[in-house]
């Protein structure tokens, strides 16, 4: 008998869960139920194989509301066939972002319940910070209309003081589920010197320099082609030894991020000019990460952050 244990954190790993699950018996396989297409990769689901029925029967009576990572699990006995336990949950998860760090997934869970039955929800996790929390979070609803209502409904929503923004969930991590995830802010090498991926990823890029300054700009410009405004921001006050991953990871907290650039400043120790330019899928989420992302910290220095007016 494999007992299935439900209502798993989506940043548990199979580690987690057997380390877990060993207080009952002896584990000889676990897995964690995966969502390919999704943000952390997980349906917040596992299977285990204990050694014997009675470790089983022990893990399913003993461990029933025990805690995960701030989180009471539930353990079952395996009563779904192998098909069912694939259907797909892809149009029922939301992104909710701009979160307060202090927001726990519970509180997340109420306040999105208004738009119908959550299934399950997850607070997006920065460890060594002081509040563990990246201030985002996945939401997964019963049905694809309750996810829709709530990205409707509940963009510029008030929780805990902060207003957010709920989208679908569509990160691609793992290179299956929904092909290739669009990250297009790669080493130089990668994003300028392959023809193939530019067609691929269809924005390719080109750069000038003026006045000794570097620049650059997507095929097309950065604004909307319906004329919705400027989709690119500057982003200043940066500690020199950011990435542009993790600016990416931050940034992304207002929306979906297209591209990401820390400025250059060579012959300098970390060669960074302390500021970047960062590029989202529409003009909305350029102004909000203006309006939410200013005096938010990264690294220990508060950055702010404006409509990139350079011209090109």
């Amino acid at each position: 008998m494999h007992p299935e244990v439900g209502n798993l954190p989506y940043s548990t790993s199979w580690q987690d869960l057997k380390d877990h699950m060993r207080k009952a018996g002896d584990v000889l396989f676990c897995e964690i139920l995966q969502e390919p297409g999704t943000a952390l990769g997980s349906k917040g689901c596992g299977l285990v194989e204990f050694a014997t029925p009675a470790a089983a029967q022990r893990a399913i009576s003993d461990l029933t509301g025990t805690v995960i990572q701030g989180r009471q699990i539930f353990v079952r006995e395996d009563r779904e066939n192998e098909n069912s336990l694939h259907i797909s949950s892809m149009g029922r998860r939301v992104f909710v972002g701009n979160l307060a760090y202090s927001v726990s997934w519970q509180d997340l869970k109420d306040h999105m319940r208004q738009c119908g039955e959550v299934l399950h929800c997850d607070i997006m996790r920065e460890p060594n910070t002081a509040m563990g929390s990246k201030g985002c979070g996945i939401v997964e609803f019963a049905s694809a209309s309750s996810a829709k209502r709530a990205i409707q409904d509940m963009t510029d929503s008030i929780l805990k003081g902060r207003p957010i923004f709920v989208r679908e969930d569509r990160e691609e991590r793992g290179g299956s589920g929904r092909g290739e995830r669009r990250d297009v802010a790669a080493p130089e090498s990668a994003r300028f010197g392959r023809p193939e991926r530019r067609e691929r990823f269809g924005r390719a890029r080109s750069r000038s320099y003026s006045g000794g300054r570097q620049r650059w700009q997507p095929v097309g410009g950065g604004r909307n082609r319906d004329g919705g405004g400027n989709r690119r921001v500057f982003v200043g006050n940066l500690a020199y030894s950011v990435t542009w991953q993790e600016l990416k990871d931050h940034m992304r907290h207002a929306g979906d991020v297209l591209f990401c650039e820390i400025l250059k400043e060579p012959g300098t120790t970390l060669g960074s000019k302390g500021c970047a330019i960062v590029e989202y899928r529409t003009a909305a989420e350029a102004r909000r990460a203006i309006r939410s992302m200013t005096d938010t910290e990264l690294r220990g220095r508060q950055m702010w952050v404006r409509e990139d007016r350079e011209e090109i």
